[in-house]
């Protein structure tokens, strides 16, 4: 059975992100929909 999938920029998995390790980085995340969203990465 099919469930629905909230997805990042219209696609799944979501874009691939490449850091160099030992730098820090920054990601702005929009949330352009009606409800709060929470967001766990993995590094």
């Amino acid at each position: 059975m099919p469930n629905p999938t909230d997805c990042y920029n219209d696609q799944f998995p979501g874009p691939l992100l490449r850091f160099e390790e030992g730098r820090r980085s920054m990601v702005d995340i929009f949330n352009d929909t009606d409800t709060p969203e929470l967001v766990h990465w993995h590094g």
